[in-house]
């Protein structure tokens, strides 16, 4: 069987996602930050459907994981990002359900003792548990093509959960070397440098 290619990811090519539909899916993900409610891994999916529903080769190409499932064959695969690559498609769907779990617990934690920490502690602790959600995220590389927008949606959700503006852009790659040092680093599984890049941006939004 042969696959549609998928791997044009600049909004410019026909692979790219519509203003319009990211702006979508970010809405979409604030309001559910904005109620409080956790990540999950079938909210991810939604908002990877959103902002490439439109432009896929293959329809189930938008919204689905990489996975072995006989209805999805061409999600069969494994990526690599720079020659590193990310989880094993077979191991994919409990790589994000973990990661969402962990989030949701750490954030949980965090919140029940906000009102212990000082200003900077609470900066330093989000920090931490949001950096390691984008950095493990971007590690697994779930989605076949599309990971870099949807992990800046997430971004924002997190730092919306903090009741903090976001500190990406969504749709284009964040312009500097610092985004793309951290998002390297991150497949390495090294998530020092998102967490840094969280914590500069909570230094400028106290929280």
């Amino acid at each position: 069987m042969t696959c549609p290619d998928w791997s044009h990811d600049a909004p410019s090519s026909r692979g790219g996602s519509s203003r319009s539909d990211a702006a979508v899916a970010y809405r979409n993900a604030m309001n559910c930050a904005g109620a409080d409610q956790p990540i999950t891994p079938e909210g991810c999916r939604d908002w990877h459907r959103t902002v490439f529903s439109s432009v896929v080769p293959v329809n189930y190409y938008a919204g689905n994981f990489r996975q072995s499932a006989p209805t999805i064959p061409c999600l069969a695969v494994d990526v690599e990002v720079g020659g590193l690559r990310g989880s094993d498609h077979a191991t994919v769907i409990p790589d994000v359900e973990r990661l969402c779990s962990d989030f949701n617990r750490e954030w949980l934690a965090l919140s029940r003792e906000w009102h212990a920490y000082s200003a900077s502690e609470r900066s330093i602790n989000a920090a931490t548990v949001i950096g390691i959600l984008i950095g493990r995220f971007v590690q697994i590389h779930p989605f076949l093509n599309g990971n870099g927008r949807i992990s800046r949606i997430i971004w924002a959700f997190a730092l919306r959960r903090a009741g903090v503006n976001p500190q990406v852009r969504i749709r284009l790659r964040p312009r500097g070397p610092a985004y793309g040092a951290a998002m390297a680093a991150a497949m390495k599984g090294d998530f020092r440098e998102a967490q840094a890049m969280v914590l500069r941006h909570l230094a400028r939004s106290p929280i």
